[in-house]
């Protein structure tokens, strides 16, 4: 993974202090609101009414912090954190998560309470109760959708959680109305008493699966590396370095306790060299490790190789041929896998137009797609990569995008060389049209994560963003000089590549 550039910096400070101004709006609105809630809620002995004072306390504390991490990333005073912008985002989150979730038990023990011994609202202040959750339903809802607009185009945990908060409390505040009006409507009845109590535990409750699965996915997103960046970038370079003394990769595992980190790297190994030859691979890594990272313990675990390929080596076996019709079904079948993707954004049309020039160049003209162009990886016969390319009606005088790009993760030995492979091949084919750039476009989603880190280490600089349709994250699209890639890999022939057209 790669450190982060002035430029992503400096964007990163944008977004935190449209996010810082958003924040303290909603804490100057919660502090306003929190004396008249708390009045209204001792005076009117209502259940609802405490739910939503206590709602009022938790965010004016949430907000707060909130408020406080994103001014130090405005401000850029983010060295003391070893996780980075991104992660201290992630941690506010988290915290605000856990806050609501614990407040929630704690409520839910206040009402069972009340509901074992009942007690009657008093009439004249829960009906001024009716009227601040009026205005609170309008505050609301205004900042529900005001943070939701500004968390699509920031991207940040803190805003994500904020807005559905909001969105909560909005129909928690609706709620409190209804509830509050059956409750004095309703008074003569002696089973009324009853009403208050459950409704605040179902209006508490309500907004708890939300709350979960945003603290699972802040916790994932903590817990995901044990290393900090600047040490994963020491690792790889090590790994780079060691490149021709190892077949395969296999992954990292790493611990921490105190100050001492503990590093597991498993390399695969062919039978066919020596145990000298493997050691001194294995003590080159360890000593380049420990020398460049203090307080690191390596431990290198070898694998054999032939196992994993039959006693073939994944460089000879891994061959790129065009799309063809006896290759197209496993080549879709292994996008919508890797992408994840449902039937309607499957990529058939371009596929198949690469396969048969012509036969959807009109449907794919309309989309800002022509001359689609495909080719696949196939290991031991089996499809294991898809790349591609295609013009846009655009940029066609300047600039060739990269089209579907993907490699099959199960052929473990062959994964870090079939990535590799299949933007060479890109470059390749981009490079023979006489273009001056490769454009394509990725996304901040988890999935696309190791193709991010490619894509910045051979020199694709994002150029521009944009959010993701649903929000859910933000689309990186990347250009770079086709001559300044095609130097950079070395790609003076097809031959290096397997290529059999």
């Amino acid at each position: 993974m790669n450190q982060p550039s002035v430029d992503s910096v400096t964007s990163e400070q944008q977004a935190a202090q449209q996010q810082e101004k958003a924040v303290r709006l909603n804490l100057l609105l919660d502090v306003s609101m929190f004396v008249p809630v708390l009045t209204v809620a001792v005076l009117a002995n209502s259940m609802l009414l405490m739910t939503d004072f206590f709602e009022y306390a938790k965010w004016i504390v949430s907000s707060l912090i909130s408020w406080l991490i994103l001014r130090r990333i405005r401000q850029g005073r983010t060295e003391a954190y070893e996780y980075g912008p991104e992660k201290i985002e992630v941690l506010g989150g988290t915290f605000i998560s856990c806050l609501m979730l614990v407040g929630m038990v704690v409520m839910t023990g206040v009402i069972i309470g009340r509901i074992i011994r009942p007690e009657e609202v008093v009439p004249g202040f829960g009906l001024v109760g009716i009227l601040v959750h009026l205005a609170g339903t309008g505050m609301n809802g205004w900042l529900w959708f005001r943070n939701k607009r500004i968390a699509r185009e920031t991207g940040g945990p803190i805003l994500e959680a904020t807005w559905r908060a909001h969105r909560a409390d909005t129909f928690m505040n609706i709620g409190v109305i209804i509830a509050l009006g059956l409750t004095l409507s309703l008074r003569q009845y002696h089973w009324s008493v009853y009403i208050d109590p459950i409704c605040a535990l179902a209006a508490l409750l309500y907004p708890a699966g939300a709350f979960v699965a945003m603290l699972r996915r802040s916790l994932d997103e903590l817990t995901d590396k044990t290393l900090e960046e600047a040490v994963q970038l020491q690792i790889m370079k090590q790994l780079a370095d060691c490149f021709d003394g190892y077949e395969s990769f296999h992954g990292i595992k790493t611990r921490r306790a105190g100050r001492r980190t503990f590093v597991e790297i498993r390399l695969g190994f062919h039978t066919d060299r020596s145990v000298g030859e493997m050691m001194d691979t294995v003590h080159h890594l360890k000593t380049g490790l420990e020398t460049d990272i203090p307080g690191v313990e390596v431990t290198v675990v070898p694998i054999q190789a032939d196992r994993l390929f039959e006693g073939h080596s994944a460089k000879t076996q891994i061959r790129m041929v065009p799309l063809s019709p006896a290759t197209l079904k496993p080549a879709l079948a292994l996008i919508t896998t890797t992408f994840n993707l449902t039937p309607d954004e499957v990529p058939v049309l371009e596929l198949e137009e690469s396969v048969e020039p012509g036969r959807h160049t009109a449907i794919l003209a309309q989309k800002g797609i022509s001359d689609p162009s495909y080719w696949v990886a196939l290991f031991h016969g089996h499809v294991a990569g898809v790349t591609g390319i295609y013009f846009t009606p655009l940029d066609r005088h300047e600039a060739v995008w990269g089209g579907w790009t993907v490699y099959d993760p199960t052929l473990r030995g062959s994964v870090s060389r079939a990535k590799m492979l299949m933007l060479q091949k890109m470059v390749i084919e981009a490079h023979a049209t006489g273009r001056k750039l490769l454009r394509l476009y990725t996304s901040t989603l988890p999935a696309e994560a190791a193709a991010n880190r490619l894509y910045d280490h051979v020199g694709l600089k994002v150029y521009r963003t944009e959010p993701l349709p649903d929000g859910t994250g933000m689309v990186l699209y990347r250009q770079a000089e086709l001559a300044s890639l095609y130097t950079q890999a070395g790609l003076d022939s097809e031959r290096q590549l397997g290529t059999e057209e």
